[in-house]
C-alpha cells in the first residue's frame, strides 16, 4: 500500500479498506469507482480541481460548423459519432490517451476536425476530454466556439499557475479547452519549454482524452515537437487541397507507428463527406495494416 494512500486514510479523507488477499478478484465496477475517487482526491490535494473552471457556451450554429453537437443524427454528426466510437475502441486496445490532429498544409480543416472529435468523445458522459490548441501561429478554436481574448497555453507555460488555471469548460459537455492564449508571439520557444511535457503528464492524469490541434506538418516544425509527446497522430486531408506529393512528405515525416488514421475532409460525394481510414501507413510504398 502506497504512502500516499496510507496518509489519506490517516487524515480521514479515505475510509479504512481491508487489504486485498492474493488471488482475490476485484469487480471491475468497484475498481473504476476507486480509481475515479483517487483521481478526484489527487486533484483536490494538489489544488487542481476541475470543478471551478469557468463555463463557456457551446452551441450549434451555421457559423461554427460543429456538426458533432447536432442531436438529430445528420450525416456529419453520425460520422463523428462513429469516429468517436472507433477512437474509444482504439484506446481500450492500445491505451491511447494523447491524440494529435494535424494536416499537411493550411486550410485542410484540422481545427474543425479536432473540435468535432473532442465534442464527440465528450458526449460520452463518463469520459473527461481536454482539447488543447497547439497551433499557436494561427489559432482558430476560439472563433469556432465563438469566444475570444482568453488566457491559454501561452500563459500556462510562462506562469507558475495551477494546471487548471487557464482551462475553460463547455456547458452541458464533459469537455474542457486550453486555448492558445493571448501572447503567441514566440510559438517555437513556448513549445520547447520543459514545462510542456510536465503539463501534459498532469493532464493525462486528470483526463481520459487529451486532443491536441497542431499546426500543419509541412509548414513549421511545431507539429514535430508535438508528435514527440503524444500516443497517436490523426492526419486530416482535404480533397482538392492536399497533393499526393505533400501528403507523402507528411507521412514520411511522422513515425508510422504513431499514425492511427487519415480523415478525408469535404469529399465530393455527399455520403463520403467525412471519410477516415484506420491503419498504420508505412513510409515508402508499404501496405497499410489495419489496427487490431
Amino acid at each position: 500500500m502506497s504512502r500516499v494512500f496510507q496518509a489519506l486514510q490517516r487524515s480521514g479523507m479515505m475510509p479504512e479498506i481491508a487489504p486485498i488477499q492474493t488471488g482475490e478478484v476485484v469487480p471491475q465496477q468497484e475498481f473504476r469507482a476507486a480509481a475515479d475517487l483517487l483521481r478526484e482526491l489527487r486533484e483536490e490535494a494538489g489544488g487542481d480541481s476541475l470543478t471551478d473552471t469557468p463555463m463557456l457556451p457551446c452551441k450549434l450554429t451555421a457559423a461554427n460548423r460543429l456538426a458533432a453537437l447536432n442531436e438529430h443524427g445528420d450525416l456529419g454528426a453520425e460520422k463523428f459519432s462513429i469516429l468517436g466510437t472507433r477512437l474509444n475502441r482504439l484506446q481500450e486496445v492500445h491505451s491511447v490517451k494523447r491524440l494529435l490532429i494535424t494536416s499537411s498544409v493550411k486550410e485542410e480543416g484540422k481545427s474543425l476536425m479536432a473540435a468535432n472529435i473532442a465534442i464527440s468523445l465528450a458526449r460520452h458522459k463518463a469520459k473527461r476530454v481536454l482539447l488543447i490548441e497547439g497551433d499557436l501561429r494561427q489559432p482558430k478554436l476560439g472563433s469556432l466556439f465563438g469566444v475570444q481574448d482568453l488566457n491559454g497555453i501561452s500563459e500556462q507555460l510562462t506562469d507558475s499557475a495551477p494546471v487548471t488555471q487557464n482551462l475553460h469548460r463547455f456547458q452541458d459537455l464533459s469537455l474542457w479547452c486550453l486555448f492558445a492564449g493571448r501572447d503567441c508571439s514566440r510559438p517555437l520557444e513556448l513549445l520547447q519549454s520543459p514545462r510542456l511535457p510536465v503539463l501534459l503528464n498532469h493532464f493525462s492524469d486528470m483526463f481520459d482524452w487529451v486532443i491536441i490541434d497542431a499546426p500543419p506538418v509541412a509548414a513549421v516544425a511545431d507539429a514535430d515537437l508535438w508528435s514527440q509527446l503524444v500516443d497517436r497522430v490523426l492526419i486530416v486531408v482535404r480533397e482538392g487541397v492536399t497533393s499526393k506529393k505533400v501528403l507523402r512528405h507528411t507521412l514520411n515525416s511522422i513515425d508510422p507507428k504513431l499514425i492511427c488514421g487519415v480523415i478525408l475532409n469535404e469529399a465530393k460525394e455527399a455520403q463520403s463527406q467525412y471519410m477516415y481510414y484506420y491503419g498504420t501507413p508505412h513510409r515508402r510504398g508499404g501496405k497499410r495494416g489495419k489496427t487490431k
